[in-house]
């Protein structure tokens, strides 16, 4: 049994064919520590869409048509925990409808957090706790040896309000408390 399930939405999922991606990363440390991630149909069928439709993101993610095809077709499957996709939540993203898909495979999993880039899933006005990347790892118990030894207030990520008001609009997955 997990000690708790979450959510990558796709535009957390979309990274994952990259070993060196911090979606990759948080997902090895998430599952180090017992945790599950889940996924829809309709997220994993996002997800090889942009993966086949968008050429630019193949560019950018310089991984080989062949290894997308691997990823989509074995690696996803087995790394994520599918949920039957039965459930719906209409109008739980009033600014993006689309991502309503993301709420529902959430409650069907019993999530306790989204983990997502989409602004506007984080900060909509579905009850939600946007933290830093330190306090996600505390909650989860995913730590490694330089997070235990880093105590300075810089260790610390900005939340994603944060980083709008300073400028930096340098975006990474963060989490979204779902229950």
């Amino acid at each position: 049994m997990p000690k708790a399930t979450v959510v990558f939405d796709t535009s957390v999922l979309i990274t994952l064919p990259v070993a060196a991606s911090l979606s990759t990363r948080l997902f090895q440390r998430l599952e180090a520590a017992g945790w599950k991630v889940a996924a829809s149909p309709q997220i994993l069928l996002e997800l090889a869409d942009k993966l086949h439709t968008k050429e630019s993101l193949r560019t950018w993610l310089a991984v080989p048509d062949d290894q997308i095809e691997v990823f989509l077709n074995e690696t996803i499957r087995k790394m994520v925990m599918p949920v039957p996709g039965h459930r719906q939540a209409h109008g739980a993203v009033p600014a993006d409808p689309k991502d309503d898909m993301v709420i529902a495979a959430a409650l069907e999993a019993k999530a306790k957090y989204i983990i997502s880039e989409d602004t506007k899933l984080v900060l909509d006005r579905v009850p939600q706790q946007v933290t830093t990347e330190q306090e996600s790892k505390r909650r989860t118990g995913c730590r490694n040896e330089a997070d235990e030894n880093d105590t300075s207030p810089e260790a610390e990520e900005p939340s994603i309000g944060q980083r709008q008001a300073s400028g930096t609009g340098k975006r990474k997955p963060c989490d979204r408390h779902v229950d």
